[in-house]
């Protein structure tokens, strides 16, 4: 089995909240999220894709009241590295810690831009995890036609399209953003660059080669400055450092002990010290009034939230009805109009119709009100999040100061008071100079394990090289032709289409052209079954994996898809009219066993791909008969009645 040039692999999501953090953890192979609808699911890979730089991230009322940033432990290439972004404004620049997330207070972080227009100090994100992943900086032609087409830079972005399946791209027609001409031009000399048959690639190749040379020797350059500067400042060797942090928290565990002894003697109670008495009780007082306002606040602020939830909503079903009001024919004598899932034919009753009575102008303005409103809650909003901020941050001095007091009480009531006081000020002295020591000392620590990591990535590019010169001259051997590549993405494709199985599977194959499905001779975007489409769909992505790690390609070795179930018959037991609606089935797809073949299918990848790949799927649930054994790569399972793990990923909500 190959290994992957560009192993991605999502080790742990953390949402940090106010109130406590909430936490995704994920294994090799096969992943699954399962549950009820609005509890979370899709919004953990949602986190996950904002997490690996995109722009947005969905922001439902829940994540928006309790989230406040979020973490996500990855191995890139076997690295490990935690990103960290703020969840509320995708502007700041993304933290990167070379550490686990637990150790990141180890480390210094890293900062990125998050896109090509914000450079970080550090440089940009995209180029980071490129770089990390071993796949060469380029710049495609906006025009690949014409010789004297200006370049864009390719971004991992760019790259991760063929790496995610949303649940809105799931069976739909315009996957990969085949209407927008410019967006899917872009999309298509990816593709290329993915599978090595792009024009430039041998330059763009040999520039980045060239390039991960001159780093390399910077690095090598920056780490024999510093260390011959610690050398010569006669710094702690590591070994030195480890045993003193290792002493150091031997010694804080001695005065601890001692310290809680002596709190343990000193219960007494006089009255010279009423005046410490009522200052603990005004301060116990103002704790549970900034209590009751806090919670009041975060009414508030909830309410505020669903409220401005509510207006969008009015929004879409105003913008709705405008599209609906154009669409009708002017006049009773025009042709009427087919249904666009069904094709059947909508016979109009201009009398019931109330949306025609209505003019464009009017409802225009009511969205432009109902913007205005929502312009006027976001501030109330902001307001009210820094109010709670504020409460919060109040509350935490106050119960800071409470405790001081009380143990301040506690020690001075004792009978016989003196000998103690002195002997744990004493400890508390000796405690408070360890603290400091301690620190220094992880200062020291955190300065080594940064040379550390200078050699470390001198070595990793180093590798990196070695790979790129190995694939450079095969592909000055020999660029493999673009037919040859469609063709075994096809196969692999028609391969898993008769695994399902889908009725009529032939004319399979990929089309020169745009780089999508054509089944029974038939281009993806005009298959007209939304349940074909979700099967081809799904598989199309399924097979560039796969083809990824036969033939090496710059593919993230890592699939998510969002809701596998969507347009299919998913469980037996489930009503005809609950099902979700199609005039005639014409495609057998209805039937559950096409949608367990699904689950067997990856289960099977799972079991050839384990180590090297990884497979992130959200659903609503599991095919009867199929959760036995599925059961064991479920990651998380959510029930608004509590009979999974948690009642969704903000489970205190």
């Amino acid at each position: 089995m190959s290994k992957s040039s560009a192993k991605l692999k999502i080790n742990k999501l953390v949402l940090e909240g106010r109130d406590k953090n909430y936490v995704v953890e994920f294994h090799n192979g096969l992943n699954i999220i399962y549950g009820d609808s609005d509890t979370g699911k899709s919004s953990i890979l949602n986190l996950v894709n904002y997490l690996l730089g995109s722009k947005n991230v969905y922001m439902y009322e829940e994540l928006e009241i309790h989230g406040k940033e979020a973490l996500l432990e990855v191995l890139l290439n076997d690295e490990i590295f935690t990103i960290k972004r703020n969840i509320f404004n995708s502007n700041d620049f993304i933290e990167v810690y070379p550490s686990s997330i637990e150790n990141i207070k180890d480390t210094f972080p890293l900062e990125f831009g998050p896109d090509y227009k914000k450079m970080g100090p550090n440089g940009f994100f995209s180029d980071f995890l490129l770089e990390s992943l071993n796949i060469p900086l380029i710049e495609v032609k906006v025009a690949p036609t014409k010789a004297d087409s200006k370049t864009i830079r390719l971004s991992f972005r760019d790259i991760f399209k063929f790496c995610y399946l949303n649940q809105d791209d799931v069976g739909s027609k315009d996957m990969l953003d085949r209407k927008n001409f410019s967006v899917f031009t872009k999309n298509k000399e990816t593709f290329k660059f993915i599978h090595n048959v792009l024009d430039t690639q041998v330059l763009d190749m040999e520039k980045d080669l060239s390039e991960k040379r001159r780093k390399k020797n910077e690095l090598i350059a920056e780490y024999k400055i510093v260390s011959t500067f610690l050398r010569d400042a006669r710094f702690e060797t590591e070994d030195s450092i480890n045993h003193k942090i290792e002493q150091t928290n031997l010694e804080l565990i001695f005065i601890e002990s001692n310290i809680s002894k002596i709190n343990s003697t000193l219960l007494s109670d006089t009255e010279q010290f009423e005046d410490l008495r009522q200052d603990i009780f005004l301060l116990e007082k103002q704790i549970n009034e900034t209590h009751v306002e806090k919670s009041v606040k975060e009414t508030q602020l909830e309410q505020n939230i669903r409220l401005r939830k509510e207006y969008k909503k009015d929004i879409d079903k105003l913008n709705a009805s405008i599209e609906i009001k154009e669409a009708l024919p002017e006049n009773d004598e025009e042709p009427n109009l087919s249904c666009p899932l069904c094709d059947s034919i909508i016979i109009l009753d201009s009398k019931e119709n109330t949306i025609i009575q209505y003019e464009g102008r009017m409802l225009e303005n009511e969205i432009k009100k109902l913007k205005s409103r929502i312009n006027d809650i976001d501030g109330l909003i902001i307001e009210q999040r820094n109010g709670v901020y504020i409460f919060e941050e109040n509350l935490r001095k106050w119960k800071n100061e409470l405790a001081e007091k009380k143990n301040t009480l506690d020690m001075n009531t004792k009978q016989i008071i003196s000998p103690y006081l002195s002997q744990r000020d004493e400890m508390m002295s000796k405690r408070a100079a360890l603290h400091e020591t301690k620190q220094s000392i992880l200062y020291l620590h955190k300065v080594r394990t940064k040379l550390n990591k200078l050699n470390q990535n001198a070595e990793i590019i180093q590798e990196q090289i070695s790979e790129l010169d190995g694939k450079l001259e095969k592909l000055k051997k020999g660029t493999p032709e673009i037919e040859q590549v469609i063709g075994d993405i096809a196969d692999i494709l028609s391969e898993y289409l008769h695994t399902i199985p889908i009725l009529n599977a032939h004319g399979i194959s990929i089309n020169k052209n745009t780089f999508l499905p054509v089944v029974r001779n038939r281009d993806y975007h005009n298959l007209t079954s939304g349940g074909l489409r979700t099967i081809v769909s799904i598989g199309y992505f399924i097979s560039l994996l796969k083809y990824g790690d036969k033939y090496n390609t710059y593919l993230p070795s890592i699939l998510m898809i969002d809701t596998l179930g969507k347009y299919l018959g998913t469980n037996d037991t489930i009503p005809k009219k609950d099902r979700i609606r199609e005039i005639v089935d014409d495609e057998g797809l209805k039937d559950p066993e096409k949608y367990s073949n699904l689950y067997k299918y990856l289960v099977s990848i799972h079991e050839t791909l384990f180590e090297t790949h990884q497979i992130i799927v959200v659903d609503n649930q599991l095919p009867s008969g199929l959760e036995t054994t599925l059961s064991k790569y479920v990651v998380k399972h959510f029930s608004v009645d509590g009979i999974g793990d948690s009642k969704g990923l903000i489970d205190n909500a």
